[in-house]
């Protein structure tokens, strides 16, 4: 088991994620994660593999920034010398994380995978996430933080799968509680918790309402994989709900420090 003090610091560079970006693509490699996981979820990749092959890849990316395999490839490298590369970034950045943990997420590192959606392969709610700007309350009022919903989803989502093994969660499921929490975001401007409040008891009304809108853009299967993730996380009952609340708060505190 990992104990989270001993990964903070391969959660700090995993949120510096939100603020590394690359010439050839647009957004931030968190960004690019969390519409990356949410495409290949779309066309039904199973979620273990997407959420232990997209964290592996985030864990790499934490110290090669957009280095990536495509980069590589170009360059002229093999898969062999590819994967070589990717796994001392990965043992460069891990010694924090339990060393079973470690070997089976180092297992998941895809030199080949080079799927990256374009827009009319995404759920329309995935992109407007990557629009829309979060927003936190403090004692002075509403701050507009200096990151979108997709970003935080993204790195949460990643959070959550790390520290699922101190919990003896299926880190898969507490990846997908990230990538999900905030899905209602995409129809709902965050106006911060002090804002939300002056909607009194129809609060919960219009967060379902347009939760609803966005799930609705899913396959069946997979708008039914959301729903059960999100009642499970409002219960906060579950192994893999307490890995998600772990991963949600270590990313608000590191944002802030």
């Amino acid at each position: 088991m990992s104990h989270i003090a001993d990964i903070l610091p391969l959660l700090r560079e995993v949120n510096d994620l939100k603020r590394v970006r690359v010439a050839s693509r647009e957004g931030s490699l968190a960004e690019q994660l969390f519409m990356r996981a949410w495409g290949r979820l779309a066309r039904g990749e199973p979620l273990k593999d997407v959420a232990a092959s997209e964290t592996a890849r985030a864990v790499v990316a934490a110290r090669l920034g957009g280095i990536d395999a495509e980069v590589l490839s170009e360059a002229g490298l093999n898969d062999e010398e590819i994967g070589s590369i990717f796994e001392r970034a990965f043992d460069s950045i891990t010694t924090g994380l339990n060393s079973e943990f470690a070997e089976q997420l180092k297992a998941a590192i895809n030199p080949e995978s080079g799927f990256e959606p374009n827009d009319t392969e995404l759920p329309q709610f995935v992109l407007l996430l990557a629009r829309q700007p979060r927003v936190r309350t403090k004692p002075a009022g509403a701050v507009r933080m200096t990151e979108s919903h997709a970003e935080h989803c993204g790195v949460v989502a990643v959070n959550s799968y790390l520290v699922a093994s101190s919990y003896g969660a299926a880190p898969e499921r507490a990846f997908f509680m990230g990538l999900c929490h905030n899905v209602h975001y995409a129809f709902l401007p965050d106006a911060g918790a002090t804002g939300e409040q002056l909607l009194g008891d129809k609060l919960t009304e219009v967060v379902e309402a347009c939760r609803g809108r966005a799930l609705a853009q899913l396959p069946a299967w997979l708008q039914h994989e959301a729903r059960a993730s999100l009642e499970s996380l409002s219960r906060g009952d579950t192994t893999e709900s307490r890995a998600f609340q772990t991963g949600d708060s270590a990313d608000d505190t590191l944002e802030q420090n």
